[in-house]
């Protein structure tokens, strides 16, 4: 994960993120995800890179016992605020999980693993094999190679336009533009912090091939979401 940005920088950046809770292919993309883990009320789910928790408080609505795990002391306390309830730790994904064998029900993670050099990915992957139960499952999404972050804005506007019409599309934006440019100035400062390295964006099998070296079974073929950027995979244990 990224780690040469100081707590200032990520405090400025979370509080630029959670604009994308108003485009519309970000939400579709939540709703994918909550629909693909299926909590259940008392599953033990970790959210593997909470950020600012929202696939967190999501799962907790549902009635699921969530712990937000980030390198993020910034990012783990906005989601607390959203809701106490959801546990939170912070720590490194590309260093073993501080939990137990088989502590988890189900794992997702959301745009998280595009981050973590190619080198350290499975190890990643096996290590959330380990925290599943049996029968556990993990759900997976990420941007591609394809990536253009424009299309998700494009897409928001249009289908914004589309249900609200052009006058309230144009009031709308006057709030919405300042903080995504924000968005994608410190998307470019995490690529560029990435210890040096660009940063390796997922290829439309990888996260399959990943869960299937890790031990998984029953993987789905990838599901394109947000706006066609990024895929879901899901795999069970």
């Amino acid at each position: 994960m990224t780690t040469q940005l100081d707590s200032a920088f990520w405090k400025n950046y979370f509080e630029a993120y959670d604009i994308l809770n108003e485009a519309i292919p970000y939400q579709d993309l939540m709703h994918a995800l909550v629909v693909a883990v299926d909590p259940q009320k008392g599953e033990h789910i970790l959210d593997a890179g909470a950020g600012t928790g929202n696939i967190s408080i999501r799962l907790a609505q549902k009635g699921a016992q969530v712990t937000a795990f980030d390198n993020s002391p910034e990012g783990l306390a906005r989601c607390k605020k959203k809701n106490e309830a959801i546990t939170t730790v912070v720590g490194n994904l590309e260093k073993p999980l501080p939990f137990a064998n088989e502590a988890f029900d189900k794992v997702v993670s959301n745009n998280v693993v595009y981050l973590i050099t190619k080198e350290k990915r499975p190890a990643l992957f096996k290590e959330w094999y380990r925290v599943l139960k049996p029968g556990g499952t993990l759900v997976v999404s990420d941007v591609h190679t394809r990536f253009e972050p424009l299309a998700i804005y494009q897409e928001h506007i249009r289908r914004y336009k589309k249900e609200y019409g052009i006058l309230k599309t144009i009031g709308h934006l006057s709030g919405f533009v300042l903080p995504t440019l924000r968005m994608f100035k410190h998307n470019a400062a995490i690529k560029k912090s990435n210890r040096g390295q660009e940063i390796a964006f997922i290829t439309e099998h990888e996260h399959e091939t990943l869960m299937k070296e890790a031990g998984f079974t029953h993987t789905t073929t990838p599901q394109s979401v947000y706006a066609d950027q990024g895929y879901l995979t899901k795999g069970k244990k």
